[in-house]
């Protein structure tokens, strides 16, 4: 069987910053939840947005984007015109 390549407009992941490390957890929701098991058993990848990350730092932006690859997760970031225009209007 092939890779699965799943593309949403949000990954199925939440991102918090405590005590100055960047912590990544699973979502709660429809697509993440039903989806995770074939993503993960399958090796697959998963792109979309991972939401707002404007406020980290370089380097936890940096830690961000490696735990997203330990997940096998690839950010999609998407401008402010983006988000206002597409993600929370057309998308949602």
């Amino acid at each position: 069987m092939g890779r699965l390549i799943i593309v949403s407009n949000r990954l199925p992941l939440t991102t918090s910053v405590v005590d100055g490390t960047v912590a990544v957890t699973r979502s709660a929701g429809g697509l993440a939840t039903g989806l995770s098991g074939p993503h993960e058993r399958l090796g697959g990848l998963w792109l979309g947005w991972p939401g707002d990350i404007s406020e980290l730092s370089d380097a936890q932006r940096a830690e961000f984007e490696h735990r997203l690859a330990e997940r096998h997760a690839v950010p999609l970031y998407l401008s402010r015109e983006e988000i206002a225009s597409y993600y929370e209007g057309f998308a949602n």
